[in-house]
């Protein structure tokens, strides 16, 4: 990742977008002192030199928490990436704190279970079944992107469980493929393309001579499909 920037720099790039970035701010804030910087999805832990767009994950999380919830379910997984040592500034545990504070709300805190997994595909179908093999298999998964839900979904599918008969599943992110008949998956939408042209213009505004942070905030809204319908008892 720091090589990467350092080719940047090093090309006299006017400005540079990161997404998620890996590196704690100190590294971020020699980054932004020598290259206009902004940065999408990470969360600066203290004062910054550089801009950050976001959509508010603890408020998507919550939104997870509190649709499953009204819709019958109990015991909800949430299906994360493991941690970095900047973990706070990580999305995934954006909304894990946002998930467990909404499950805590409905007095189902001990009806949490987080699992922290590498996010290749093998690794997200064995922790997947897993979880759908065990002897206290959640009636709920919550995916902290659509592409690990739809992983989900398949295993699901491969061990006969029908969704959401027998399990609801719910991803993030909304993108194209939760559409898909076959899918239907239920998404919190962070309007990616707001994220995105709002980057672009703290950008340039950076370029052109801004120096002062700017922290924006998108609010994100659930979108439910069949995947997370109410659970029949």
């Amino acid at each position: 990742e720091k090589a990467l920037v350092e080719a940047m720099i090093d090309r006299r790039m006017d400005g540079i977008i990161i997404i998620g970035p890996r590196v704690p701010d100190d590294e971020l804030r020699e980054i932004a002192s020598r290259i206009p910087t902004v940065l999408l999805a990470y969360y600066a832990q203290g004062p910054v030199n550089f801009d950050t767009v976001n959509n508010d994950d603890q408020h998507g999380a919550r939104l997870v928490a509190e649709h499953l919830i009204a819709a019958g379910y109990r015991n909800i997984a949430y299906l994360s990436q493991e941690l970095h040592p900047t973990a706070a500034a990580q999305v995934t545990w954006q909304r894990e704190v946002g998930f467990r504070a909404g499950m805590e709300a409905a007095g189902l805190a001990a009806h949490v279970q987080v699992v922290h997994s590498l996010q290749t595909p093998r690794e997200t179908q064995h922790v997947a079944r897993q979880l759908l093999e065990s002897r206290h298999r959640p009636e709920a998964i919550f995916c902290w992107t659509d592409f690990i839900a739809l992983e989900v979904l398949s295993v699901a599918r491969e061990l006969g469980l029908s969704v959401p008969g027998d399990l609801a599943v719910v991803g993030y992110d909304n993108t194209g493929y939760c559409d898909l008949a076959q899918n239907s998956l239920t998404s919190i939408d962070q309007s990616g393309q707001v994220l995105g042209l709002q980057a672009a213009r703290m950008l340039t505004e950076r370029i052109k001579g801004r120096e002062e942070p700017e922290h924006f905030v998108v609010t994100p809204r659930l979108v439910a499909r069949a995947s997370s319908q109410p659970k029949v008892r």
